[in-house]
């Protein structure tokens, strides 16, 4: 049988304003999700990117306003929804 990659969680964070840099909360700008049942929750910046490749992963993100990443998502049973 062949061997399945591990789980794995590729991020990138967007940079801080000056008056974020006193804050410990970075908003991400790409989010790459390989494997099977994660869930995550993730706070996306105004312009994002999110990439979901495997199966059964529950990804819930939020944004500024009305902005929304770009979805890529390859395989079955993923649920990606905003969190307001």
């Amino acid at each position: 049988m062949p061997q399945r990659p591990p789980n794995s969680i590729a991020v990138e964070k967007a940079p801080r304003s000056k008056a974020q840099q006193h804050s410990h909360h970075h908003r991400i700008t790409s989010l790459t999700v390989t494997g099977a049942s994660n869930h995550i929750t993730v706070d996306f910046a105004a312009s994002s990117t999110l990439r979901v490749e495997g199966a059964d992963n529950e990804i819930r993100w939020r944004a500024p306003a009305a902005a929304k990443p770009r979805v890529s998502v390859v395989g079955a049973g993923n649920r990606i929804s905003r969190q307001r």
